[in-house]
């Protein structure tokens, strides 16, 4: 794997990747990992923004909070960017995501909602 150095080039690489993505009907997760202080943060921060420039919406899923595990950091995202926290039976919801994520195929994970 090639190391990139630029900030803005590596954002074009993986906007190229994303609309591959996007013409085959797929969606894209960007993972972006780093030691403490490495900057994960601001890179997350400048690429959702950069995406946004270039009308692509995007959702940033943080793994700092593991011990919450993802059914619960799912939730409060979606709960917070979407319903302004004002989503009831959080439990009742948390579970059923709980289900799709532990009892589903990872590809149909993703599969558009019919």
């Amino acid at each position: 794997m090639n190391e990139i150095k630029d900030v803005s080039k590596w954002c074009y690489c993986n906007l190229d990747l994303i609309e591959e993505n996007r013409e085959h009907g797929n969606k894209s997760v960007v993972l972006i990992a780093g030691a403490s202080s490495s900057g994960k943060s601001f890179m997350n921060n400048y690429f959702k923004q950069f995406l946004l420039s270039k009308g692509i919406r995007s959702v940033i899923i943080s793994t700092d909070d593991y011990n919450k595990g993802i059914a619960k950091n799912v939730f409060e995202i979606v709960n917070k960017k979407y319903y302004n926290g004002e989503i009831k039976n959080e439990k009742k919801i948390i579970e059923i995501i709980k289900k799709i994520t532990k009892n589903t195929n990872f590809n149909e994970k993703f599969d558009k909602i019919t």
